[in-house]
Parts: C-alpha cells; structure tokens; sequence
C-alpha cells in the first residue's frame, strides 16, 4: 500500500447485494487515509450513506471517488474500467480546485497521482 498511487477497495455485498461488514475492509481504508493516499471505494450503489460515517465520511480526510458496483457481475472488465475512469474525473476535478487556490509547488505529490493514473 505505501507504494500505490490510489488505493481501491471493494466493499463487499452478500449475493441478494446487501452489505456485508468488513474489519479487513475499514482496515485498510483507515491505513489508506492514514498514509494520505487517494481512495476509489466501489460500493453496491452510487451513494455512501448506506454505509458507515467512517465509509462516507472519509472525504473530510482524504481523496476519495466512491463508484458503483451495478451490473460487476454481468461485465467486470467494463465495470472496472467505469471504475477508473469515474475515479479520474473525481479526482482530477478536486485536483483542479486546490490548484486554483494553492501556493505554487503545494501539490506536487498530489499531481504525479494523477498524472500516473493517465
């Protein structure tokens, strides 16, 4: 993890797609946030309230594109690829707002992330 650019996390769903609680899962967010690394967290809809404030919240803390899983199971190379590319657009997005309002060189770190995502 303390090589990657983004860190990726699939929440995981039970066959009927209801949640399924993860330690290993929040786990892995809470070290993600903690080495300050851009996060895509695909969960089974488009909206993070269903989970825990810890999963929705993150955005006060941290990089963070959250991604449907709808349609994973019947096409999982086209929903991953959605995946990555909805997590561009998100981060490129914020990206561009804290360049508009940073000191020159504050961003540097945050740049190559998206760069190597390209």
């Amino acid at each position: 993890m303390e090589e990657c650019d983004v860190y990726v996390a699939l929440w995981p769903t039970n066959a009927e797609g209801e949640l399924i609680q993860s330690a290993g899962t929040a786990i892995e967010l809470g070290w993600a946030s903690a080495m300050g690394k851009s996060m895509v967290i695909a969960l089974n809809d488009d909206t993070p309230d269903q989970y825990s404030h810890l999963v929705h919240g993150l955005t006060n803390l941290a990089d963070v594109a959250y991604v449907s899983l709808a349609g994973a199971q019947t096409n999982l190379a086209a929903t991953v690829a959605s995946i990555v590319d909805q997590a561009l657009v998100q981060l490129e997005a914020r990206l561009t707002a804290k360049l508009a309002t940073a000191a020159p060189g504050a961003l540097c770190s945050e740049s190559r992330t998206v760069a190597n995502l390209a």
